[in-house]
């Protein structure tokens, strides 16, 4: 994979994630203050699991482009995200401060709940902390990759 492929590939990866964003901000907007149907519990679960989807595929972007391989077993997805995190790949940039990482993870961790769960099961008051949290949390990670990706 080129550079440019590569900033091809995030950039539309980053538009796609802006359009779950957006989704997910009118969505909170249209259910406001009101008991939310189950139908709108399951398309905010959905987009919030694309959300965390998105920046999965960006990470594995970015590692494949530095010639790392994507970690295998049952804890892969949290040890891709590690790596962008610490200094224990060099190769690869960090891309997220403690906070951010920390917000990241939770987004992490609603993913595996709505892979697992029933859209009857999932917690609409843990969702719309994570929906109102999702633009700022968006650009910090948006802004992170655009510094990586114009940097290299």
């Amino acid at each position: 994979m080129t550079k440019t492929e590569l900033r091809e590939e995030v950039h539309d990866e980053l538009e796609r994630m802006d359009t779950v964003v957006a989704e997910l901000v009118r969505l909170r907007h249209d259910v406001g203050s009101n008991r939310p149907t189950l139908r709108e519990k399951v398309a905010g679960g959905a987009f919030l699991m694309q959300f965390y989807n998105g920046t999965e595929n960006i990470l594995k972007r970015i590692a494949q482009f530095h010639g790392i391989s994507v970690p295998r077993g049952a804890k892969w997805h949290a040890k891709l995200f590690e790596r962008f995190t610490e200094e224990e790949e060099p190769s690869l940039p960090s891309l997220f401060d403690a906070a951010l990482a920390g917000e990241m993870r939770a987004y992490r961790g609603f993913r595996h709940v709505v892979r697992s769960s029933y859209g009857v099961e999932l917690d609409w008051e843990r969702m719309r902390e994570g929906i109102d949290r999702l633009q700022s949390t968006f650009e910090r990670f948006q802004q992170a990759v655009l510094d990586y990706l114009n940097e290299s």
